[in-house]
């Protein structure tokens, strides 16, 4: 895309001021993927620098970006610490201070406009940005560039001197700048081995120069490295920084001064010839990707000329299979001088800015011709530079010194003087240049792809019914298993208008990867499975969104072979997983083309069908839980989130074995986030902790005969019944043994999924569990770990029966899973699925052809034959269903009767009417009533019924004897005298989706609750009839799981409520509300900026379908007055009340909450604020709020006009009237109109005749209880 450039404007600084005032150093207008403020908004923001020696105070100074209003935002209480940075997020959200985060009352323009930072006089500009700053770009800071200069003193290739020692007679000297290395051995950067006594986890032979193998290898467990380099003037370094790839471990000494040590080397104190690294660490297998150290303690050390690093090389272990040493030394020096201005290649908010080699110019380049497939001859055309500015560029054939990893352009490579020949396959790399100062802008690159267009092996006409994977490695050989990630380039191709994608065509998407083979046993598969990164074209992580999944930029291509020969089986159980509620991998199967040879792309590079699958990890478009950090250590922060696995642990991976629930196993419970190279021993210690609690509360629970269920505080139970379910329908045989993935949000319990591989499971070809038919249990699925403990809780037993006839209405019926099974089937087809084959013979359906696959597997999953019944009619068959009902639940007349039965011979049906469940917790004898004559319905009705066995003739619906007496509940609502809610009944009222923090009395409720657990959704019947909530559905993804809301009866004017934590609602908005509450989530929370509210009525009429926007921030709620707008939250009513509004604004209390109080100094108390609706720290015009005084009828009569807001209903709004403004009169006033959540009304008085000359009006706004 060209940017056009535009004239810089500089920098302004006013005369006379001190040099310790605070500037603006950077600022971003168009925040794209950069920070994020409190509600996880992608806000504008503004960077200001304290240059003085002391902190400085800022309230009162001013932020603008209106030359003509100076004091546009004023600065609450904030201070910058000595040579400090504070950030401003340009938010129009006008709040902070105090320590909260600072946002403006306006935001930036990426179009360009005025920006200046004022002192507290109003007129003193210590930064201005005059008439206005340049056109901004996506995620391009701009700003003042630090007097530095940064140079990567070592890096990969750099000389090194090694040695391994055997004894101790270099002692400490080798550290030392002076030591005598000649005789050590010489040679490049990095240093280490791999391969040895076994197969490394991660591979990175080829970025060695120096391999220790034979010198380490099974001897030693340290290396000796030192790596000179050189300082033209030691006296101008500003900082220092290491950057370090290793395993296990290290420590760093520059000049003999140590600065830097792994956290799995020995205290430096105890370093020895002989040491070795405490625990292990995986090298990081990106090239880019390094642990940084601040190195600053040997700034006084370093010497003009040449300085000597030297490292101490730590391994775990003499019989480790690797070893890794890639240092990384950045210099930085002073320039001296002014600070340029510019666009910053890399923002670096609330740090100090870098030199002026890290500012680019905004312009890059474009290329004539879209990169992907062409089958002839071309001329390619680069354009991008202004006047002053060149385009320089590299091409490449496949299999040259790069492969895929093209280098960027600098100076001295080719210059573009017109248009480029493209005949074979290149890689193209090409970047502007400002040839006066060196300055550069981004680079770019396409690659062209010759297609084979002859009679053998024609690529040239390829077309498919799904997307079109293109992976090309230009020539860098195919991806063996252990291999690190290899760059490579995506061409991604969806299907166009007629549902076809062609291969000789745009691709969609084109975009640097790293991919690398994947999986345990999948791995050595002749057709193998790949992990992919999505990269710019800097290499750095950047989110695609692809065949129409989510942006993201971690995936993984699985690949169906021999066992999964339908394709679907993961893709049909993940979304099988999300029909009942819960996150799991989303899919797109594709075609692959896999060109490793380079030349021609023809049909040998056709690689088959694979499925492009979302990876397990933490984010909002992915497994929704907070990401835990780095510096989340201690409170609420170290509680979450946490993804964990059962599986066997690769080198990379923290894991350990329980001495409870895995002994003996080789099996692991493994740490998949935080990763190992990010994660802190606090974070490992608690979940060690916790799942240790877990397993002793479980144990002892049962060893009680579960008089506690103890255990429950530590587990979700109902997803553990929702994961064992998924994985004992399919017959997996590697459930809860391999890749079984749990996961802990922030003080969220522990829950199983999501779930995952399943290709082995539902009728798989080959596999000795997988042959199971669909008519048997496998037992060791009830009888493992964990699962053999919970499964012998009478109440999961319970939980599971209820739950599979619950979902046997809904996602578990036959005509879902028909639906799901079908339309995954047609979408690949017998052409697509043909080819696979032909590929891969493995894959060759034993049903003659792929949809004759896809019918055995849809026979196996529904068949109602009763000589060969399928997995769901087998399992109703063993799990004891509800009692039936002559009458469905409906609207009825008084008088109605309804008959149950359903009983067999010993069995009774109990049930409960308006009472809840008729079987007690632990199912002990129940003293609910006993079925014996039909029931006679005269009032509306929830009825509640259970088949119940008697002793000695138990429910054995499980192996291993696991028995219950009860069977699933049958409920149904007859409503007399009231209907289904609708449309036409409902609203949604209030949408609470960004709530404050636990405060007080709510902190120490014990219930580990987060600000999230407080959100809510407020249904207001709007119609003219009473109504029923049973039935209404929120929608699955929109914004959170498929929610059923139970029954509950709306006069008009009242409310249903929806909230995400029950317990938490009610210790902060009060146990009065409890009868209103229609539904609970729990899983999944509201988006704080904007997120889709799908809810359904139960005749599939919409009641609401909108998007909510960011402007309930800080605690307020959205609420629905003839108009959405923010408040303060008020559930089951129409406004807050005069005190929950104080409460709320003020809640410590104090001068500032009366009702004088003006907290903005706008001339309205907190009275008149609450009454017409305002915000008391917002100014207003107080005009805008004025009554008017009309005159009509020929001057003899006067109307006076005001206007209140109708969700008020702590204040009453009294007219007055006076002759001589001391004694004032009620009068009454009449409603007008209502637009808008406002009522107009209106005041008439009568002129001449007897009147008084003068009468006075005025508004008196009265608070009520």
């Amino acid at each position: 895309m060209y940017r056009s450039l535009h004239p810089l404007v500089l920098l302004a600084l006013s005369a006379g001021l001190s040099s310790a005032d605070p500037v603006i150093t950077e600022f971003m207008a168009s925040n794209q993927d950069s920070i994020s403020d409190e509600d996880g908004f992608k806000a504008d923001w503004i960077e200001i620098h304290n240059p003085d020696d002391t902190a400085v105070e800022m309230e009162g100074w001013y932020l603008t970006d209106n030359a003509s209003q100076l004091r546009k935002w004023v600065f609450p209480t904030a201070s910058i610490p000595p040579k400090g940075f504070i950030i401003v997020f340009a938010s129009s959200k006008n709040r902070g201070g105090n320590g909260q985060p600072l946002h403006t009352n306006f935001a930036l323009s990426a179009g360009g406009e005025y920006l200046a930072l004022v002192k507290p006089d109003g007129t003193t500009k210590t930064t201005e940005f005059a008439p206005a700053f340049p056109p901004q770009f996506g995620d391009l800071s701009y700003g003042t560039a630090a007097s530095v200069s940064q140079q990567t003193a070592i890096g990969l290739g750099s000389a090194v001197k090694a040695k391994v020692p055997l004894n101790g007679t270099d002692g400490t000297s080798w550290r030392q700048p002076a030591f005598d290395d000649n005789a050590w051995t010489s040679a490049t950067l990095a240093a280490g081995y791999y391969n040895f006594n076994g197969t490394s986890a991660v591979n990175l032979t080829p970025r060695l120069g120096l391999d220790l193998s034979s010198q380490m290898g099974g001897v030693a467990t340290s290396a000796y490295l030192r790596v000179p380099f050189s300082v033209p003037n030691a006296s101008l370094v500003t900082s220092v920084k290491l950057r370090m790839n290793y395993d296990d471990g290290y420590a760093a000494f520059i000049n003999g001064t140590h600065v830097a040590s792994s956290a799995s080397a020995p205290a430096v104190g105890t370093l020895a010839f002989n040491s070795g690294a405490t625990t292990q660490h995986s090298p990081l297998e990106d090239e880019n990707d390094y642990e940084e150290a601040d190195a600053g303690a040997a700034i006084g050390q370093l010497v003009n000329g040449t300085n000597i690093l030297a490292i101490h090389g730590l391994n775990a272990g003499t019989t480790s299979s690797d070893f890794h040493i890639e240092p990384q030394l950045i210099v930085t020096t002073s320039t001296g001088g002014g600070g340029e201005i510019g666009y910053f290649a890399t923002a670096t908010p609330g740090v100090p800015n870098g030199g002026p080699e890290t500012l680019q110019l905004p312009q890059t380049v474009t290329f004539s011709r879209a990169p992907g497939p062409f089958t002839g001859s071309f001329s390619l055309i680069i354009t991008g530079a202004a006047s002053g500015q060149e385009i320089r560029y590299v091409m490449t054939n496949p299999g040259g010194p790069f492969n895929a990893d093209v280098p960027a352009p600098i100076l001295t490579s080719m210059l573009y003087t017109g248009p480029v020949t493209v005949n074979s396959s290149k890689v193209i790399r090409a970047t502007v240049f400002n040839p006066s100062n060196g300055q550069s802008g981004v680079p770019d690159t396409a690659q062209y792809l010759l297609l084979e267009s002859g009679s053998n092996n024609n690529t040239a006409s390829f077309t498919s019914p799904l997307p079109i994977a293109l992976i090309d490695h230009h020539g860098g050989g195919g991806y063996g298993p252990g291999e690190p990630y290899k760059t490579s380039f995506l061409h991604l191709f969806n299907r166009g208008p007629g549902g076809t994608a062609t291969l000789n065509s745009t691709p969609d998407v084109f975009t640097r990867i790293s991919q690398k083979v994947r999986g345990s046993s999948s791995a050595h598969f002749p057709k193998r499975a790949y992990g992919m990164k999505t990269r710019n074209d800097q290499g750095e992580n950047e989110k695609f969104e692809l065949a129409g999944l989510a942006r993201a930029n971690n995936w993984v291509w699985y690949n169906p072979w021999k066992y999964d020969d339908a394709y679907v089986r993961n893709a049909f159980m993940f979304q099988l997983s999300r029909d009942m509620g819960h996150w799991a991998s989303r899919t797109q199967p594709a075609e692959m083309f896999l060109n490793v040879n380079g030349g021609k792309l023809d049909y040998n590079d056709y690689w088959g069908i694979y499925v492009l699958t979302e990876k397990i990890e933490s984010g909002k478009e992915r497994l929704d839980i907070e990401s835990i950090g780095s510096s989340d250590i201690a409170g609420d922060n170290l509680t979450g989130g946490y993804i964990l696995k059962i599986d066997r642990a690769d080198a990379d991976e923290t894991s350990w074995q329980t001495p409870t629930a895995q002994a003996g196993s080789e099996d692991r419970i493994v740490v998949v986030e935080p990763e190992q190279e990010d994660e802190k021993p606090e974070q490992i210690a608690y979940i060690k902790n916790y799942i240790a609690g877990f397993e002793s509360a479980v144990l002892a629970d049962r060893a009680g005969n579960w008089a506690t269920r103890n255990y429950q505080k530590y587990i979700d139970v109902p997803s553990w019944v929702d994961v064992h379910m998924l994985n004992s329908f399919a017959l997996n045989p590697d459930s809860f043994r391999l890749s079984s993935y749990f996961h802990k949000d922030r003080n969220q319990k522990l829950k199983a999924g999501p779930i995952w591989d399943f290709d082995r499971g539902l009728n798989a070809d080959v596999d000795s569990g997988a042959q199971y038919g669909p008519r048997q249990w496998n037992g060791t699925h009830f009888d493992m770990s964990w699962w053999k403990q919970v499964w012998r809780d009478p109440e999961f037993i319970q939980a599971w029966v209820d739950r599979w006839w619950q979902l046997r209405d809904g996602p578990m019926s036959d005509a879902n899973l028909n639906q799901i099974i079908t339309t995954m089937g047609n979408e690949i087809g017998n052409t697509a699925g043909a080819r696979d084959v032909a590929k891969w013979p493995d894959n060759s359906p034993e049903a003659g052809s792929y949809l004759g696959e896809i019918a055995v597997l849809r026979d196996w999953l529904t068949s109602s034959n009763p000589a060969a019944l399928g997995r769901t009619h087998w399992i109703d068959s063993q799990v004891p269903g509800p009692p039936t009902a002559s009458l469905a639940s409906a609207k009825v007349s008084a008088g109605t009767t309804v008959t149950l039965g359903g009983a067999s011979g010993g069995e009774a049906i109990r049930y409960r009417i308006n009472a809840g469940d008729p079987r007690p917790v632990g199912g002990a004898n129940s003293n609910a009533a006993s079925y014996t004559t039909p029931l006679v319905i005269n009032q509306t009705t929830v009825l509640k019924a259970r088949r119940r066995a008697s002793n000695g003739n138990e429910f054995v619906p499980f192996p291993h004897d696991l028995t219950t007496r009860w069977s699933a509940p049958l409920t149904r609502v007859y409503l007399v005298s009231e209907d289904f809610a609708t449309a036409e009944d409902l609203t949604v009222s209030e949408i609470y989706y960004n709530p404050g923090d636990p405060q007080g009395a709510e902190s120490a409720a014990g219930l580990e609750i987060t600000s999230g657990d407080f959100e809510f959704i407020e249904l207001r019947n709007t119609g003219s009839r009473t109504v029923n909530t049973f039935g209404i559905r929120l929608v699955e993804g929109s914004p959170f799981k498929d929610l059923t809301l139970e029954p509950l009866t709306l006069a008009p004017g009242e409310f249903a409520l929806v909230v995400k934590n029950k317990a938490a609602f009610l210790v902060r908005f009060g146990q009065g509300l409890a009868g209103r509450i229609a539904g609970e989530w729990r899983d999944g929370s509201l988006a704080n900026d904007a997120e889709r509210i799908l809810i359904l009525a139960r005749d599939g009429s919409t009641i609401h379908d909108a998007i909510y926007d960011d402007i309930a921030n800080g605690g307020f709620s959205l609420v629905d007055s003839g108009g959405w707008k923010k408040d303060v939250p008020s559930p089951g009513a129409v406004g807050p009340t005069y005190q929950q509004w104080k409460d709320f604004h003020f809640p410590e209390g104090g001068p500032a909450a009366g009702d004088d109080g003006d907290a903005d100094g706008d001339g309205a108390g907190n009275l008149l604020e609450y009454s017409r609706g305002t915000d008391p720290a917002v100014v207003e015009n107080q005009l805008a709020f004025s009554p008017v005084l009309t005159l009509v009828n020929d001057d003899t009569e006067s109307r006076y006009s005001f206007t209140r807001p109708l969700d008020r209903p702590g204040t009453i709004y009294q007219p007055q009237v006076s002759t001589d403004l001391i004694e004032w009169s009620d009068i009454a006033s009449t409603p007008v109109s209502t637009s808008g959540g406002v009522e107009t009304r209106e005041v008439i008085l009568p002129l001449g005749g007897e009147e008084p000359s003068s009468r006075f009006l005025r508004l008196k706004t009265v608070a009520v209880p």
